[in-house]
């Protein structure tokens, strides 16, 4: 798979029914169990339900702090490998897609990516989140490729947040 193969089913300020109406992120349609990786270098600051307010199947989020630059979300989660406080690596396996939310489809998965500044105003404010689309390593999401040298990339530019091909098939074998 590529990022291509994901389908975008909501772009980050899109219509969306909580927080300032504007959607925060970007949704990404997965099927369940889905590798979910780090999209750049950084600490875990948050590992906990997702706060909707939906439904009971919201699942979990990790939020990661990617230095002085901003916060990485991924939520809808139905699995979490990673701990608050760990150090994580671009490409590290963060968790598993799968909890089902609610959106007028009752088994609805999929990722929800997004980028939020620091300092406070909370990651569910489109005010307080930047476009993902402007983060992309190389200006398009790209996956994650064990074999590459990332060591010239800046921690504020980002791989695709979904495991794809070998690397996917890898994680999620040894998750299991």
């Amino acid at each position: 798979q590529t990022p291509a193969s994901f389908r975008v089913d909501k772009n980050w300020g899109g219509p969306a029914q909580y927080g300032e109406g504007l959607h925060p992120g970007i949704d990404y349609g997965t099927d369940p169990g889905m590798p979910i990786v780090a999209a750049s270098g950084g600490r875990v600051v948050l590992v906990g339900p997702v706060r909707d307010g939906y439904s009971s199947l919201d699942g979990d989020q990790v939020i990661v702090r990617h230095g002085k630059h901003f916060l990485s979300v991924y939520a809808h989660l139905s699995k979490v490998f990673v701990a608050r406080d760990q150090l994580v690596g671009r490409g590290q396996l963060i968790g598993l897609s799968g909890a089902s939310n609610s959106f007028g489809s009752h088994n609805y998965h999929h990722l929800h990516f997004g980028i939020c500044n620091l300092g406070g105003g909370g990651c569910r404010n489109h005010s307080n989140t930047r476009d993902p689309d402007g983060l992309w390593l190389g200006g398009r999401p790209l996956c994650f490729e064990p074999a590459a040298d990332y060591s010239a990339a800046a921690q504020n530019e980002l791989t695709f947040p979904i495991a794809c091909g070998d690397h996917a098939r890898s994680l999620v074998a040894g998750s299991q």
